[in-house]
């Protein structure tokens, strides 16, 4: 959970690049950043299950790997998808707001 926090912690303070002094977040930043805030919530939840279903811990971390991978492919569209303007980028405050 602390990584989730870290990670939406970024992406808000990403919204104000004029209190970084304008250095802009780099492509391992963004990754980091979707790993952290995305990705760690579909690694957990596989972990969940996995312990559940009483698997090994072998299974269960290659599992919540391809889990948290799925998520941060989750963020990704759904920062690119905001890029288009229509209606989901208007029901999240306007074209680019994710990503800007």
């Amino acid at each position: 959970m602390t990584n989730l926090h870290l990670g939406q912690g970024w992406d808000i303070l990403w919204h104000n690049i004029d209190k970084l002094n304008g250095k802009y977040p780099t492509e391992n930043d963004y990754l980091q950043m979707t790993s952290h805030k995305t990705g760690v919530l579909a690694r957990l939840s596989a972990r969940l299950t996995c312990v559940y279903l009483g698997l090994s811990e072998e299974e269960t971390s290659v599992i919540a790997r391809f889990a948290e991978t799925m998520g941060v492919a989750f963020q990704i569209q759904d920062d690119l998808l905001n890029l288009n303007p229509g209606k989901l980028s208007d029901s999240k405050g306007g074209r680019g707001e994710d990503i800007h």
